[in-house]
């Protein structure tokens, strides 16, 4: 008797046993799917990441041309630098009246083309002054329109606007670039991201020393998934009935059928 019963535990054990290796097999046979997605993604989004800076520093490279372009071309029309006028002609100081009517004209033609060559280079002053002017313009604009974007999205995310203007200046003062400043009001995280930055000074720190390109890079990658932590947590959880209706508005009734109607003395 005794040594079937210690069979039986020897035949349970050794079932356990291989259902335990065979367990181990499988775990380690089975492909990493969670851990490669999750690489592929964080890859996917440096990938994104980089294409949106790359194009943006182009777009402003070209921006930055066009607007030189135009200013060489308006001083190449009017590159040429007149005579000196000097002193108007003294009709004492030629020996003939042909020899001081022809200064004279010369002088008088100095004159002209000084006064031209002036007012030309004033115009073009101008016009470089108007070209500046409307460059800021539509840069502030830009800034005008992303602050409004930001704001929008620090109430929708929930982000106290008291509490949010005490984080951006706080990141302010630890010299933040004016680019990342741009990305990060552009970014429909972007409350989020100061108030991380806001804790960090060392992200900030970090990033002063990459390239603008490494930094824009950064900040949309690690810097954002980082700031997204602080999102609000909000509850799946329905909400509780105001109302609850039954057969009987009374607590006790149906309790005790028995003394309904009663009277007690």
């Amino acid at each position: 008797m005794e040594e079937n019963e210690v069979n039986d535990n020897f035949t349970i054990e050794e079932d356990i046993t291989q259902n335990e290796n065979s367990t181990e097999v499988e775990a380690e046979s089975a492909p990493e799917v969670t851990s490669e997605a999750t690489v592929d993604d964080h890859q996917q989004k440096i990938d994104q990441a980089f294409k949106k800076e790359y194009a943006k520093r182009k777009q402003a490279e070209r921006d930055a041309e066009v607007l030189q372009k135009q200013l060489e071309e308006l001083k190449s029309k009017h590159t040429e630098v007149p005579a000196e006028i000097g002193e108007m002609p003294n009709e004492y100081d030629y020996a003939t009246d042909e020899e001081y009517e022809d200064a004279k004209r010369k002088f008088i033609a100095n004159v002209r083309a000084r006064t031209e060559y002036d007012a030309k280079q004033k115009l073009i002053a101008e016009q470089q002054e108007r070209t500046q002017e409307e460059a800021a313009q539509k840069r502030q604009a830009e800034i005008v329109a992303k602050a409004q974007a930001y704001s929008e999205n620090a109430e929708k995310l929930g982000v106290d606007a008291n509490e949010l203007a005490q984080a951006g200046q706080a990141v302010a003062s630890y010299g933040i670039s004016e680019d990342l400043t741009m990305e990060i009001l552009a970014d429909s995280d972007g409350p989020l991201i100061t108030k991380y930055l806001a804790g960090n000074p060392l992200e900030v720190e970090n990033m002063s020393h990459m390239s603008p390109v490494q930094a824009g890079i950064y900040l949309a990658t690690t810097i954002k998934a980082k700031a997204n932590a602080l999102k609000p947590k909000t509850s799946s959880a329905s909400a509780p009935p105001t109302h609850l209706e039954g057969a009987s508005t009374e607590p006790e009734d149906g309790m005790y059928p028995n003394l309904r109607g009663a009277t007690f003395s």
